[in-house]
């Protein structure tokens, strides 16, 4: 049996060298980031660790058979590993398919979450599997008696697999460790985006909030942009103060000179991903900008494909946080999921409607668990 560590920038990318080597269904045993400091870390790089066997179950019988034969007795070593699956895994497929999560990061979760149940398909050897790691602790504590002992029918629980199960996803949702609401908080954020996914009205909605939990002035700056009407209005409602700049060294100074003293929300002209012209005018304006938060403010309804290549267009400014708005015009949610997956950015807030009134949410994993899994 062989065994790999594979890594990675990204988790595509390790995937991909994964089936290089190891064909298109290797036993993906376990996932994970590569913090600084670690021994396989480099540098000023963010990375990610596949550690996967080879199925060689799957490999010895195919060395059997052919044609027809092999894909006949693949079919059932499928059917028999979905049915030694807990209840609670194939629940947890079913609503990952149901909710379009991108199939690489289903069966991600869906093998990680296995192995944290304890509970391997016979296809699997149990000593192949690493220990359960990360969701050990958490199992252990929900499920140990007074004698400390986590018996085999905790296992079978189906409350206890969902919660593990939960945790699990939670553990790859990154949240900003701050929000405006924190006390001590002083920086400037920037929305960007395509024209129409909310930017503006976001911004409505994060200075209204702020307005009635904290007592700093509030900023609102329009960069190289004629139609303000809108930040005036909300200007007039809630008592802020708004700007428009048409120059980076006015951007920096109005920053520099409030900073301390104001929450400062900055509107971005709406711009296709695919503009380069003005995604690189943008970039003059806001790249590496101090005390700057970058948020791309996407709509929910947006496929997942061209998330990802928004993300990454959008990434010569770059991007720091990610913002979905109009949660309330879909209820597919996978694609939140997915793309946090993707891209390990972390997820800033969630909006719905258009009315500056409706809601506007920070992120959390439990949030976004509800959503996807319920």
């Amino acid at each position: 049996m062989k065994i790999k560590s594979f890594i990675a920038p990204t988790i595509r990318e390790a995937l991909m060298s994964v089936k290089r080597e190891m064909g298109d269904s290797p036993l993906i045993l376990d996932t994970s980031d590569i913090e600084e400091g670690d021994i396989k870390a480099t540098a000023g790089k963010k990375l990610v660790e596949i550690v996967a066997a080879e199925n060689f179950i799957e490999q010895d019988i195919n060395k059997e058979l052919k044609g027809d034969d092999r894909l006949n007795v693949s079919s059932k070593v499928d059917r028999g590993v979905e049915n030694d699956l807990p209840e609670a895994i194939k629940e947890l497929s079913d609503k990952l398919s149901a909710q379009q999560v991108e199939e690489e990061y289903a069966q991600i979760l869906t093998r990680e979450a296995l192995c944290d149940l304890g509970k391997v398909p016979t296809a699997s050897p149990a000593s192949l599997l690493p220990q359960r790691a990360a969701g050990a602790a958490t199992f252990a504590a929900t499920v140990q008696g007074s004698s400390g002992a986590v018996g085999k029918e905790g296992f079978e629980k189906m409350d206890l697999q969902q919660q593990i199960i939960k945790e699990r996803f939670i553990s790859k949702i990154k949240i900003p460790a701050s929000n405006l609401a924190n006390e001590g908080t002083h920086k400037a954020m920037a929305f960007v985006g395509g024209a129409g996914v909310g930017k503006t009205t976001t911004i409505s909605k994060l200075a209204l909030d702020a307005r009635t939990h904290s007592d700093k002035d509030i900023l609102l700056i329009k960069i190289k942009d004629d139609s303000e009407e809108r930040l005036n209005k909300l200007a007039e409602l809630i008592g802020a103060t708004v700007w428009v700049v048409t120059t980076r060294q006015e951007l920096s100074m109005i920053i520099d000179e409030f900073k301390s003293t104001s929450l400062i929300f900055i509107d971005t002209p709406g711009i296709n991903h695919l503009d380069n012209v003005e995604l690189l005018e943008l970039k003059e304006y806001i790249h590496n900008m101090p005390n700057l938060e970058i948020h791309l403010v996407i709509s929910a309804t947006t496929r997942f494909v061209d998330v990802i290549n928004a993300v990454k267009n959008y990434s010569i400014i770059p991007i720091q946080r990610l913002l979905f708005t109009k949660v309330d015009e879909t209820d597919i949610y996978g694609t939140l999921f997915s793309v946090a997956m993707a891209t390990k950015i972390p997820l800033s807030y969630i909006t719905d409607g258009q009315e500056i009134q409706r809601s506007i949410k920070p992120v959390t994993g439990s949030m976004i668990a509800e959503m996807v899994i319920g």
